[in-house]
This record gives structure tokens, C-alpha cells and sequence, in this order.
């Protein structure tokens, strides 16, 4: 009935619990190497951009943008020591959407 009424009051499904789901590091560790931003992970987890930025930020310690920045910058520094890639094949690859936006997040 909840469920119902939701749809019925705001026009869609409830938000996905994140126990009866993917958890959002699994998805970003299966997705980092497409454009994903915070508004388009949020929206796939049901939840408002701002109330998912804190809530991820206190399930992981960092925010959003720090903790995919990792997930690509360790992708492409693995391929950097294995690989004789080009560095913009290696930032495509890794989800920069640059290879000046892979060069700028190494020098942090």
C-alpha cells in the first residue's frame, strides 16, 4: 500500500533502500569508466543529489568526486605500469573525461 500511495503522491517509485540494493561503491566500481556524475548516480539510486552526496560521504569518509577520482586515477595508474598505452587512450579507458583531466589528477 505504502508503495502505491507513493507512487500516486510523488509520481514515481519509492528510493531504492540501499540494503535491497547494489551498494553505491560496488556500482561506482562497476561504472567509473562512464560518465557518471552525482546527479546521475543519485537519480539512479532514487535519492535527491544533495541527500546522496552526505549520505555517500558518510558511508565512505569522502565525497563523491574524491572517491571516483581514486577509482579512475588507480585504474590508470595500473594501466600506466602494465600497459604501453597512450595517455589519452589510458584516460578514456580509466573515465577522465580528458586526458588534461587525467594530467591534472595526477599532479594532486
Amino acid at each position: 500500500v505504502n508503495y502505491y500511495l507513493t507512487i500516486l503522491v510523488f509520481g514515481q517509485s519509492p528510493p531504492i533502500k540501499l540494503e535491497d540494493s547494489i551498494s553505491f561503491t560496488e556500482y561506482l566500481a562497476a561504472h567509473y569508466k562512464e560518465h557518471i556524475t552525482l546527479e546521475s548516480v543519485s537519480e539512479h539510486f532514487g535519492f535527491n543529489p544533495t541527500y546522496f552526496s552526505r549520505m555517500f560521504a558518510k558511508k565512505t569518509g569522502r565525497n563523491f568526486n574524491v572517491y571516483l577520482s581514486s577509482l579512475r586515477l588507480d585504474h590508470a595508474t595500473h594501466l600506466l605500469e602494465t600497459t604501453t598505452s597512450s595517455i589519452p587512450d589510458i584516460s578514456e579507458e580509466s573515465g577522465f573525461s580528458s586526458s588534461r583531466a587525467f594530467i591534472e589528477s595526477l599532479k594532486k
